[in-house]
């Protein structure tokens, strides 16, 4: 897992991101965490860029883009396996 905080109206809001292990074209590759619990999945395309799967945890879109850009920021080159970062 890796900590990520993402800040949006003056806000400061604590995730927790880990990769799926098994990806594959079929299932979302990123899994996002609040307190433990499942709110959100993103998948990368080929270029990168994070696309959102599910919003599990009904968050509202600004949020969800700032999350996906806050993890982008931190790969920018590709993603790694983030559990051994």
């Amino acid at each position: 897992m890796h900590p990520i905080k993402v800040v949006l109206d003056k806000k400061v809001y604590e995730f927790q991101v880990g990769e799926y292990p098994h990806h594959d074209e079929q299932n979302c590759k990123l899994n996002v965490f609040k307190d433990g619990k499942l709110v959100a999945n993103f998948t990368p395309d080929r270029h990168h860029i994070l696309h959102l799967c599910k919003n599990h945890g009904k968050l509202k879109e600004p949020l969800i883009h700032a999350i996906a850009d806050s993890i982008e920021q931190i790969f920018p080159h590709g993603f790694l396996k983030l559990n051994k970062i």
